[in-house]
């Protein structure tokens, strides 16, 4: 469970600070490449809390019964990053580039979480309420 997750995104960090550009380099010559490949695993595995806690929280909510709301979750995470992808890639945004990429990926999954604790929050309210 939670032990299993933090050693999971405490490898991902690691990862993210040691080996991401020794794995590109394994996998291609091109410098461009490996430098872009590198910047957006190194953010997406160094900043993988908002992942781990919204996968956390949508397997509550499945547990829960509560599948739609899972929809609702990563639906969220998705449709705010492919919203965020061109505004921090292209240069008429931010021109990040990969970075932005990884960029709007880390941005996207601590908002789907957000959602999710809002989710969760909105609906004990509502609970109380009724009883």
């Amino acid at each position: 469970g939670i032990f299993a997750s933090v050693i999971a995104e405490a490898l991902l960090i690691v990862f993210g600070f040691a080996g991401a550009e020794g794995y590109y380099a394994m996998q291609s010559d091109v410098a461009e490449t490996v430098a872009g490949g590198t910047a957006y695993i190194s953010i997406c595995c160094i900043w993988c809390l908002g992942i781990f806690l919204e996968i956390i929280g949508e397997r509550l909510l499945q547990a829960s019964g509560r599948t739609i709301y899972t929809l609702f979750t990563q639906g969220t995470g998705a449709v705010l990053n492919i919203i965020l992808d061109p505004i921090f890639i292209l240069p008429w945004g931010l021109n990040l580039g990969a970075a932005g990429a990884g960029l709007a990926t880390f941005v996207s999954n601590c908002m789907a979480c957000l959602y999710f604790f809002g989710l969760m929050i909105a609906k004990k309210k509502i609970k109380l309420q009724s009883s």
